[in-house]
């Protein structure tokens, strides 16, 4: 009997434990997470959070990510330009968080990641700009309006917006 006629006559096969889903049902009600993010989902579990996650994109993300792994106190997850944020499951509930923004990934994508990491109960949430030469200034001061000026791009945080109680009090 071949493969496919066994898993056609005896579900339980190829789902396990006589539940007659396939392999592709069953996979399709796991939650999606991105690359890494099963390892760090794992941790958590145990209550073993890194000090920091952080969430590479772009071009080189995947090589970042290894280098970042390395580290123990740190955690890395991969996002690629063709995944979409919201279907994705983040597991970062109470962790600091590191984008590392490459010029490849769109500046919507990041946009969208960041809201989608705010939802999922991250921290704080840093935005790096990896193209970046940190030996140039990044704001300028106009004496004419007595302001700074940016003129390009810098690490941006975004916290936790601060939910307001008891507003009848």
């Amino acid at each position: 009997m071949t493969r496919q006629a066994n898993e056609k006559t005896r579900p339980g096969l190829a789902a396990g434990a006589g539940q007659g889903l396939t392999f592709n049902d069953r996979n399709k009600s796991l939650p999606r997470y991105p690359a890494y993010g099963k390892l760090l989902a794992e941790r958590n579990r145990w209550n073993n959070k890194p000090k920091l996650v952080i969430i590479c994109t772009g071009g080189d993300a995947w090589q970042r990510a290894k280098n970042w792994q390395r580290h123990p106190n740190f955690a890395a997850l991969v996002l690629t330009p063709e995944q979409s944020p919201n279907k994705l499951q983040w597991p970062l509930k109470g962790c600091l968080c590191l984008v590392e923004w490459d010029k490849a990934a769109p500046e919507t994508l990041i946009i969208e990641l960041v809201n989608c990491l705010r939802r999922a109960g991250a921290l704080n949430i840093g935005v790096q700009p990896m193209w970046i030469n940190h030996n140039e200034p990044s704001h300028l001061f106009d004496t004419s309006t007595q302001t700074f000026i940016q003129i390009r791009e810098c690490l941006k945080i975004y916290r936790p917006r601060k939910e307001v109680r008891n507003v009848a009090r």
